[in-house]
């Protein structure tokens, strides 16, 4: 059976199962994860992500290509699958496509089968990283022979430790000789690609034989700032805050936002003071509202409808010369206030033309030319779930491109139909 992780996350894609000790062995590990995600549900915080699981292979039917050997032994007791048996020979293992990350660990079974005389041969067995370190290079012992003595746990040359030292399990798998060995091994690794080696040399192939079992390989993500959130999904990666929160919902966390009230996912600051452009007052804009409506739908369903009339001077925004520079690789349009208890956000990922272009969802905005380097826009937006009651509040629309925020608000702001359906506002 192999167990590899997929794209999203904790999710996994479970191919080969088989076998009542990978059933239960798979149960835990993936009741491990469920409760991760249960403790985040229950505390509605976002969960602490721990190493994940990439790959394991407990052997209960076959290697898989990624492994350079693919024989497959059973145990004389307890009909252990495993895959061995192997003497002098160097087995590899490659995976690809490993997330971003800053460590690996690799854990895994080592059966030492026969009788294996530990300083005294050396018997010795290794495993590495090609192109990396050594992970380990020891002897074992099986029998009680010559100086009596194996490296393991230790290095070799340099440990000294009784025969059997550090197994798991002794004389139970049925050969004559034969003891098992939980082995686990973290080691820095950043590259999309690993191959392992494990070996041994040197060894009579009738009497020192070795194989291994449930392996599995974890990758630990990068955490700039230790609050347990890896960088790839930390809302604010250089200031611990392991409950991300994001007050104005602009996906940078309140820790280190610059306008922490304000939705300036962009989070210009081009004033000297530190602060957020879009929040420090004296802060010249080219972007300005005529008229903001907002209508609810009654039935409470997702059927509402905003629309946004304003004005554009790219070169007052200082986005770029032209509306086509400024607008170019997409720009979002968040709408804040009116009672809405988070901001409506549009977004137009691609907006290539100065006409017209269609968003994500269903919202179309349209630009018109107007005087000079002053452009009107019009933005539509419907299928929208707006909570009602709607409130007179000032409403603040935030346009953010690549680098850029710039705001408009309005402020006199009435409301109409029952229930506060519709909210209208002007300057």
């Amino acid at each position: 059976m192999v167990l590899v992780q997929s794209s999203s996350g904790l999710g996994r894609v479970l191919r080969r199962r088989s076998g009542r000790p990978f059933a239960i062995w798979a149960a835990i590990v993936l009741a491990l994860a469920a409760s991760v995600d249960i403790a985040a549900a229950a505390t509605g915080s976002p969960a602490v992500e721990a190493p994940t699981t990439f790959y394991a292979n407990d052997f209960e039917e076959s290697a898989g290509p990624e492994w350079s050997e693919n024989s497959i032994a059973i145990t004389p007791a307890g009909n252990r699958r495993f895959l061995g048996t192997f003497s002098n020979a160097t087995v590899s293992l490659v995976l690809t496509g490993l997330p971003v990350h800053n460590q690996l660990t690799i854990s895994m079974d080592l059966l030492v089968i026969g009788t294996w005389q530990g300083n005294a041969g050396p018997d010795t067995w290794q495993f590495g990283v090609t192109g990396g370190p050594t992970l380990m290079h020891t002897t074992f012992n099986t029998i009680a022979v010559a100086d009596g003595r194996q490296a393991y746990p230790d290095a070799y040359p340099g440990g000294v430790h009784l025969p059997h030292s550090g197994a798991a399990e002794i004389g139970t798998l049925g050969y004559a000789y034969g003891d098992v060995y939980n082995l686990r091994v973290a080691f820095p690794h950043t590259g999309s690609t690993v191959a392992f080696n494990f070996s041994a040399g040197g060894h009579d192939p009738a009497t020192h034989l070795w194989g291994i079992d449930s392996v599995a390989v974890q990758v630990d993500a990068p955490d700039a700032d230790s609050d347990g959130i890896p960088n790839a999904t930390d809302n604010c990666p250089s200031i611990a805050n392991p409950d991300q929160s994001d007050g104005d919902g602009d996906g940078v966390g309140d820790a280190c936002d610059n306008c922490p009230n304000d939705f300036n996912p962009a989070q210009t600051a081009s004033n000297g003071t530190g602060s957020g452009d879009l929040c420090s007052a004296g802060t010249v804009s080219g972007f300005s509202l005529a008229t903001v409506r907002l209508k609810a739908d009654p039935s409470g369903k997702p059927n509402g409808t905003l629309v946004i009339h304003g004005l554009l001077d790219p070169t007052a925004m200082g986005g770029g010369a032209t509306l086509a520079d400024t607008l170019r690789g997409g720009f979002s349009i968040a709408v804040a206030g009116a009672g809405l208890p988070r901001a409506e956000l549009l977004r137009f990922p691609s907006c290539n033309t100065i006409s017209r272009c269609a968003g994500s969802g269903r919202e179309v905005v349209a630009f018109r030319k107007r005087s000079g380097n002053l452009f009107s826009m019009t933005i539509t937006a419907r299928g929208r779930s707006l909570a009602q009651p709607l409130s007179p509040a000032a409403v603040t629309v935030t346009l953010s491109t690549t680098g850029l925020d710039q705001a408009a608000r309005v402020s006199n702001c009435s409301v109409r139909g029952g229930n506060a359906q519709t909210v209208s506002c002007r300057p």
